[in-house]
């Protein structure tokens, strides 16, 4: 009698539970990345050469990057990707020898800049001042990306340019749009055109600002027992706002398998 006692004893496993939920983004929403690219044809560009006024039509397409939606009060990042442009050789009757000071400007509502959070691998500028790898720029609504050049006319490869903000209040929305186009070309070798073009002010893209996912209510359960070799049930809980959150067990002692039955 005592022998089998002291063996049924032997038999148990006592387990002390570990619950563990993991989220990739534990106190803001999941945000998925979206990409907006905007096309604005004939757009009108001004231009004034040795005190003569030239205009002309241009096609102009921008492309802009971002969350889909950012929790009030985080920093985000916006991504103006750049990429492979054409500069003309020639405009009306004229022969471009080269550009510089080529600049984009946008406009953001409804969040502010974060100062130092501009990633400029390139040689761009931003409102005119160098920045060749991070920048800092105080917090406004409208900002310039430029670059300095000179550019022979064909084929222009711009770096991305990354800028962090900051969610505004809960409801609202970031909308960003495009602004201008600037640059000066060298017309046959001997007179600078200051060439604007001003981009209707669409949207170009919408940001929603949406609250904070609360952090999950996690419960691993009381303390239990069960007999050596035999299915032991766990009674673990969590509870949250969040999408498909990861659940992991874990014991201490003796190796388990855990099989999840069930998940809140």
């Amino acid at each position: 009698m005592h022998g089998r006692r002291l063996g049924a004893i032997a038999a148990m496993v006592t387990m002390a539970s570990t619950y563990f939920v993991v989220f990739g983004t534990a106190s803001a929403p999941p945000a998925g990345a979206q990409t907006a690219t905007k096309s604005f044809p004939g757009v009108q560009c001004n231009a004034t050469v040795a005190g003569s006024h030239i205009t002309q039509s241009q096609d102009i397409s921008v492309e802009i990057q971002a969350p889909d939606q950012v929790a009030t009060g985080s920093p985000f990042t916006i991504t103006f990707p750049g990429g492979t442009n054409q500069l003309p050789a020639s405009s009306n009757g004229f022969s471009i020898t080269s550009y510089r000071d080529l600049s984009l400007s946008y406009q953001i509502h409804g969040a502010t800049f974060a100062a130092g959070t501009i990633q400029n691998p390139g040689t761009a500028t931003i409102n005119g001042n160098p920045t060749p790898n991070t920048a800092a720029i105080n917090p406004t609504d409208v900002f310039t990306i430029g670059q300095p050049g000179p550019f022979p006319p064909g084929e222009l490869i711009t770096p991305d340019v990354s800028v962090g903000s900051v969610a505004g209040a809960v409801g609202s929305s970031i909308t960003i749009n495009a602004l201008r186009l600037t640059t000066t070309a060298r017309l046959n070798n001997s007179f600078d055109a200051q060439v604007t073009c001003d981009i209707p002010q669409d949207t170009v893209i919408t940001i929603p600002v949406v609250g904070a996912t609360p952090p999950p209510l996690v419960d691993a359960g009381p303390d239990t027992a069960g007999t050596l070799g035999s299915p032991i049930p766990l009674h673990g809980s969590v509870t949250t706002a969040a999408a498909n959150p990861t659940v992991a067990w874990s014991a201490i002692g003796s190796p388990c398998r855990f099989k999840k039955k069930n998940r809140k």
